[in-house]
């Protein structure tokens, strides 16, 4: 099996609009696929150009919550609402239903044991999700872990894909978080 880079970029905040135009530019260029998470507050005061800019054959348009809420911290029917509404959005301006999650903030172990966190995103048809993203003790940059699915946790067709591209966040410092 030949080595690939999975490229999936959070859009999380008005100005991450600006660097979506440049990411896509190159992915264009290069003809390489990406997966863009977007929050939903984000592609609703943007729909027109986000529409324009991702409804590209190469990328795939996905959900980063409503309002970059952490579902691990939300009472159930918040974070049932946030997946919900960004789903529907999704749906509405590009005409198809996202498949994968990025959860905002990220987790140390994704969602292992959480069935009802995996239940309603499960239930939001979600394919796959992108929370696990931190070393131990909560430290950057994670290791480099496989995809798994929850199947111990009662959803065997739920995959895992870790995250690990949002460590540029330390080179850039867009956040302190330090590692020792």
């Amino acid at each position: 099996m030949q080595p690939f880079y999975l490229a999936g970029y959070d859009v999380e905040q008005p100005t991450c609009v600006d660097g979506v135009r440049a990411l896509v530019a190159v992915h264009r260029r290069l003809q390489i696929p990406a997966t863009f998470f977007l929050v939903g507050l984000v592609l609703e005061h943007n729909r027109a150009e986000l529409r324009d800019l991702l409804s590209d054959a190469l990328f795939e348009v996905g959900s980063h919550t409503y309002s970059h809420c952490h579902l691990e911290q939300a009472d159930p029917a918040t974070a049932r609402d946030e997946l919900r509404r960004t789903g529907d959005l999704i749906d509405d301006v590009f005409g198809r239903r996202p498949v994968g999650l990025r959860t905002p903030g990220g987790t140390e172990r994704g969602y292992r044991g959480d069935r009802i966190r995996l239940g309603l995103i499960s239930e939001a048809g979600f394919e796959y999700v992108s929370a696990q993203g931190w070393g131990p003790g909560r430290t950057m940059p994670a290791p480099v872990t496989a995809p798994y699915a929850y199947a111990d946790e009662g959803f065997p067709c739920l995959l895992e894909i870790p995250m690990h591209g949002w460590h540029e966040n330390i080179l850039t410092r867009v956040h302190p978080w330090q590692s020792p």
